[in-house]
């Protein structure tokens, strides 16, 4: 298989995405660390760190935080590349089967040589091991192959999808994690943003130059941010939305996909038109009001370490 093809880039965000800087967020009093144990039905949530999405249903689709950083590359990707959610359910469902949303350094039987999310080999002409550990190049050549093997991927089933790319011996299980991929796709694009969960520790050290080399590798056609080195604000990054900007769908996926990156980046708080994360606040998006917090709507994304 010849090397995958550039990503398209989506054009509403590569035109009009907008530079700016901004002030320290103070989001002192926040008030949402009990949210989790006076929401409805879900109780709150202990133990170790984790990110899920609970779904309408009750279903709760669980992740640490590190695999679903990758399911962020996954949809940031197929974004990145204008294709549709359901691509994003495709690329998440197969990286789930094969190698439980892990940069995997081997592989199996099958395919001694296999490596990386996709379990993708070089000597079937993926890359090079280097590249395919790559979850960005692997999830590009993910979607090149199945846009060039399966371009009706959208009237197929998931599993018919995903094995026309990866030619498994094991050609159904992928409808195993049709649900999951589903939920997790439609977080993180935008959809269900609301419903994404992450617990997270008491942060380290703050990362904002991490953050922002991640989002330009992840999501090349945002225009993200940084106040003046000598601001004393200098922990915060913005990225424009509103009108010429951002619609409310981008913003919300690029939202959603900055809390799956909050661990790595040292991230505290993440807020987008009404909707306001914070790493202290039990792991859920909730709303200003709810925040006690200025009632004014972000545009965009604001992000704050």
């Amino acid at each position: 298989m010849s090397a995958p093809a550039a990503p398209r880039r989506r054009p509403s965000l590569a035109r009009r995405a907008l530079v700016t800087a901004t002030g320290v967020l103070v989001l002192g009093g926040l008030g949402a660390g009990a949210w989790w144990a006076s929401e409805a039905g879900h109780g709150p949530l202990l133990g170790p760190e984790v990110c899920l999405v609970i779904t309408d249903d009750g279903a709760h689709h669980r992740l640490s935080p590190d695999r679903a950083a990758v399911a962020g590359v996954i949809a940031a990707t197929a974004q990145e590349r204008g294709l549709p959610p359901r691509a994003a359910t495709i690329g998440i469902a197969t990286g789930i089967q094969e190698s439980g949303l892990r940069a995997l350094d081997h592989g199996d039987q099958a395919g001694p040589d296999s490596r990386g999310v996709f379990q993708q080999r070089p000597s079937q002409g993926w890359g090079t091991q280097e590249e395919v550990m790559d979850p960005v190049y692997a999830a590009n050549a993910f979607f090149a192959a199945l846009e060039d093997i399966a371009p009706d991927y959208q009237d197929m089933a998931v599993t018919e999808a995903a094995q026309a790319v990866q030619r498994s011996a094991y050609p159904d299980a992928y409808a195993d994690h049709e649900v999951e991929a589903r939920a997790w796709a439609a977080a993180l694009t935008g959809e269900w943003t609301e419903k994404l969960r992450c617990r997270l520790d008491t942060p380290g050290e703050a990362d904002p130059e991490g953050f922002l080399a991640t989002a330009a590798r992840q999501h090349p056609s945002v225009a993200w941010s940084r106040p003046p080195e000598d601001s004393p604000s200098g922990r915060t990054v913005a990225v424009a939305g509103g009108t010429g900007g951002l619609d409310d769908a981008e913003a919300r996926s690029l939202a959603a996909w900055s809390v799956v990156n909050a661990d790595a980046h040292g991230v505290r708080t993440v807020e987008t038109g009404d909707l306001v994360w914070e790493r202290s606040g039990g792991g859920g998006f909730v709303s200003r009001a709810e925040a006690g917090i200025d009632q004014t709507p972000v545009e965009g994304v604001r992000v704050t370490f």
